[in-house]
């Protein structure tokens, strides 16, 4: 059974789910870096209740406690791909993922 966390920020409850492994390795071997459609793609399959429409209305530390427990429910995940040398992979995600994120603060 996939592992859930509930998270509420301000009146929007979000709650963000384990991934498959398929789902990962999808977002990992898809490409070099992870572009906004990307990433709205793994909001729609890692979440419910948040839309890029609703990020784009985030703050920042408002971004990082999804990501946050983004990370906690999908702790095993991460802990094999270190352990297996996938760590660079996973780090280049995230450094992706923070890029686009910022792109898209500054946007809006």
């Amino acid at each position: 059974m996939r592992k859930t966390k509930k998270i509420k920020i301000d009146d929007r409850e979000i709650i963000v789910k384990e991934l498959t492994v398929r789902e990962l390795l999808s977002f990992v071997e898809d490409g070099e870096s992870v572009s906004l459609d990307t990433l709205g793609e793994l909001l729609e399959v890692a979440t419910e209740g948040l839309g890029m429409s609703t990020v784009k209305e985030m703050t920042p530390s408002e971004i990082k406690q999804v990501w946050d427990a983004f990370r906690e429910v999908n702790s095993v995940f991460f802990d094999t791909a270190k352990a297996l040398g996938m760590g660079e992979a996973v780090a280049e995600v995230k450094k992706s993922l923070v890029s686009d994120f910022s792109k898209l603060l500054a946007s809006s």
